[in-house]
C-alpha cells in the first residue's frame, strides 16, 4: 500500500516533526510513502526530504514530479 504526507505550507522545522511522526506511526502494510512537498516556493522542505534518514527508509526515490520525493519503506521480518 501506498501512504502520501503532504509538506505544503510547512516550515522546516514543521516537516521534519511530520515526517518523524508520520514515519514512526506507519501502518505495518505500507510499503511507499509518497512526500509532495512543491517545488515552486524554494528547494528548502525538497532538500530537507532528500536528505532525511530514518531507520523505516530503505531508499529514496526522486519522482520524474519535481515536486514530490518517495521513500520506500523496508520490510518488517
Amino acid at each position: 500500500m501506498i501512504a502520501t504526507l503532504d509538506l505544503h505550507q510547512c516550515t522546516q522545522v514543521e516537516a521534519k516533526k511530520l515526517l518523524d511522526h508520520t514515519l514512526n506511526t506507519l501502518p505495518p502494510h505500507v510499503s511507499e510513502l509518497v512526500v509532495i512537498h512543491g517545488y515552486h516556493g524554494g528547494h528548502v522542505i525538497k532538500d530537507l526530504v532528500l536528505s532525511y534518514r530514518h531507520h523505516k527508509i530503505a531508499r529514496v526515490i526522486k519522482s520524474l514530479n519535481p515536486g514530490q520525493t518517495s521513500y520506500l519503506i523496508k520490510a518488517k521480518r
